[in-house]
Order: structure tokens, then sequence, then C-alpha cells
């Protein structure tokens, strides 16, 4: 059985590492590119500071402008990257998924109308569920990530067909294609769907079908063992380690929704590939897996990952001949806060500078004051309670659940780095703590 740990890590001094491109490059395009590397540098050294990226930033623009760095905070477990070194991806994995699926129905072998019990007959309670149901998250299938006793089996092998039973045994979150929200789950069943339609391993299928055709020389997906190569990947801890070793999960529960590896080089080829088949039009299509974020008139092709250890973020714009790639081995969503931001940058833009964060003392009485369930809605809630030194959050209720840190800032301010969003509590007049602010939105009450 594998289960993912990382090692431990030691903060030191910023060192910043830069490759220039493999042709020889214009003096005005050489210039370009060492004025946007300056700018890419300048923008992301507070990520760094802050402990919440360490990876690689590849900018691809054109056929001539190509601009990598490599970032990196470690002394005592230092490692190089390259546009080569292989990453984990995380959700980017769907976009592969989605494309096996694709492929299967262009082939004749499968309707996005059928069933998904037509391929899956064990997901009980399923016969209304489609495959596009599935595709675009409008499935109802809970997402296992928040489904009772996901915590306790985390580090338990757990492959699509069995993930099929388990679920079956958890209403869904909604009647199918009435309402959307995001699922794993999903996507681990369409990697079952084309193990069974193709008749061959989802590994095998994505690297004969799409992966060789394509050209991706670093990509793969997971298995019994991780490939060479890829970095440590770390998760954020209490001040004074910054970060330290991701919680445990079975690389079984992420074929499918997040067990791709893939280098920054390869990712700017699949992103380019994908773009060659954007349609346009008033409400301009996107392939599944993908989605899209718009800023003033550009549109871009969009798709992040975060599982333990990692996070990543892919944005495309085909209109610009833009592709930009950001690689973290740090699992926050900073990474795409830092992609976004590459991509203004490279088209001439502004982007809002990130502040550094100052840790603030956290007491044991304030940290007991705070914890409790919190209630989001009808069936959903987070739980805070005090974790290794600090103050944790977590999706559920009970005693076993997986909790992330929460980065205190002072007079009940928190910053949750793993979803990169401000964390704030609200109190009564007489001190007594009465709800949660989620990224500014809320209150949501503490639970009497």
């Amino acid at each position: 059985m594998t289960v993912f740990r990382a090692s431990g890590w030691h903060t030191s001094a910023l060192a910043i590492l830069a490759m220039a491109g493999p042709a020889p490059a214009r003096p005005q395009e050489a210039a370009a590119s060492a004025a946007l590397r300056s700018s890419i540098s300048s923008f992301v050294a507070p990520f760094l500071a802050n402990g919440d990226f360490e990876g690689v930033v590849l900018v691809r623009h054109g056929d001539d402008t190509r601009v990598f760095e490599s970032y990196t905070r470690a002394e005592g477990d230092s490692q190089s990257f390259g546009p080569d070194t292989p990453f984990m991806v995380g959700s980017i994995t769907k976009t592969f998924t989605a494309e096996a699926i694709a492929r299967l129905a262009s082939a004749g072998l499968l309707s996005l109308d059928d069933p998904v019990t037509r391929f899956v007959p064990e997901l009980t309670g399923g016969d209304a569920i489609t495959v596009e149901h599935v595709l675009n998250h409008s499935s109802g299938i809970p997402d296992y990530y928040s489904a009772p006793g996901f915590a306790a089996l985390a580090p338990r092998e757990m492959p699509p067909d069995r993930l099929s039973v388990w679920i079956s045994g958890l209403p869904l979150d909604f009647a199918p294609g009435t309402a959307s929200a995001y699922s794993n789950t999903g996507y681990n069943l369409l990697a079952l769907i084309v193990e069974r339609v193709s008749g061959m391993p989802f590994a095998a299928y994505l690297r004969r079908e799409i992966i060789g055709p394509v050209g991706l020389a670093n990509t793969g997906t997971l298995g019994e063992t991780a490939p060479p190569g890829i970095p440590n990947g770390l998760r954020p801890a209490p001040a004074p380690r910054v970060v330290g070793p991701p919680l445990p999960l079975h690389w079984s529960w992420l074929v499918g929704s997040g067990s791709i590896y893939a280098s920054a080089e390869d990712l700017v080829r699949w992103g380019r590939e994908v773009a060659e088949r954007e349609i346009g039009g008033p409400d301009g299509w996107h392939p599944y897996g993908w989605g899209v974020r718009t800023a003033g008139d550009r549109r871009f092709l969009v798709q992040n990952g975060r599982i333990p250890g990692y996070a990543a973020m892919l944005v495309v714009s085909r209109a610009d001949d833009l592709v930009v790639v950001a690689l973290s081995r740090i699992e926050s969503d900073a990474v795409t806060r830092v992609a976004n931001g590459v991509a203004t940058l490279a088209l001439g833009g502004v982007a809002p500078p990130e502040a550094e964060r100052a840790e603030a003392a956290l007491t044991e009485e304030g940290a007991a004051s705070l914890e409790g369930v919190y209630d989001f809605g009808p069936d959903f809630a987070l739980t805070v309670r005090r974790q290794e030194g600090g103050l944790g959050v977590a999706v559920g209720t009970g005693a076993d659940l997986r909790f992330g840190i929460l980065q205190p800032l002072g007079s009940d301010r928190f910053f949750f780095r793993e979803a990169y969003l401000s964390v704030d509590f609200t109190r009564e007049e007489d001190g007594t703590v009465n709800g949660m602010l989620w990224a500014g939105g809320g209150p949501f009450p503490k639970r009497r």
C-alpha cells in the first residue's frame, strides 16, 4: 500500500533561479522576456515569503516569448525544479478524464446521455444520473472529501469500483440535473467508465490515446509507486515550521480526479492542444473538465488542482496564444492567485501585489473560545478545534476529521492558507463567539 507523506522542511532565505528559453531570442524579445521575468519574480516573492508557494512558473506567449522561473525557499530540503520536473497536478487530471470520455463518445462506444448505471450498475439509486451530469458536476453524487467517514478511510485503498459501492450508501446531494456542486467522486466514476468501456486500465488508456499522441513526455498517472523526480509535497503548518508533511491519502482515491502528474512544459503543450478545439460564440463553449474565467473582454480556459502536498494552476487564452502554468509543492490555492497574476503581467496588465502576512500569537484561552461547530446550512457544517499547536478547521462534525490549520493574524482574524481565504470570528457584546465569516461571507452561526 502506498500512502503519500512528505519529509520535513526547513525555511531559509529566498532563492530564485531563472532559466532562459531553449532558443536564442532577438534583442527586443530578450529584453521583453527579461522585463517580464523581473516583474513575475517581484509578484511571486510575497507568496514565497508567506510560505504559500514553492515551485515553477512557465509562460508561453506566442511562438517566441518563453519565460520559465523556478522558486525555492528550502535549504535543508532543497530540490531543483526544471520545466520538465513532474509535479502532482490535482484536478487538472479532470481535463484528461473528460477528454477520455469525449473520445469514447466520438468512437460511438458511449453516449453522454447514457445513464451511469449502464457502466456502473453497483451505483444504486443512480439510474437518473447521466454521463453528462457527472462531467458537468450536476449529478448530485456527494464529494468524498466531505462525506462522513472519509477521514478514517483516507489512508486506505479505495479504487473506483470500491468507491462506487461505498458512495452508494450515501444519499444524493440533490436530484440529478437540478443543481451544481463540485464532485471529485464523479470523476473517479468516469475513470471507472473509461476502464470498463475501453477494456483497459485507466492509466494505459490515457497513455495510448492522449498522453502519447500529444507528446507529453513527463506526464503520467499514479500507480502503486510514485514515479521518480516528483518533489516532496508539503502543507501549511503553524509557526515556526511554516510548512510540514501533508495528511495521508492513499493514491487510489485520486484515480480520475487527481491522479495525474505532469511537467510545466507538458501542461503548456496540453493547454495549447485543447485550446485549438475551443469553439467561440456568444456564450463561449468550453470542454468538459475545464472552467472559464473572464477579465474584461478576455476569456481564459482555466483549471486548478489541490491534493495533499501539491497545488497547480493552468491558464489558457486562445485569442492571445497564451498559456501560463504554476506548479507548487505546497498545498495552497495561492497557486491560483499566482497563475492569474502572471497571466495579467504577461498580457501587459498590472497585477495587485500580495501582502506579506505577520502571524500573531494565539493564546490557549483565545483558541478555546473559538472551538466548536459552525453551521453553513442544513447539511453542511465546519468544525474548529485546536490542532498541533494551532487552530484547525475541518469539514463535518465528530471525532474523526481532517483539519487544515488557520493562521492567526490577531483580533479574531485568521487566514486559511490551504484554501487561501480569510476566516474571521464574530462575538456578542459580552465577548461570546457567535459566528464565523468565511472569505467575507456570513456570519455563519456557532452551534450552541
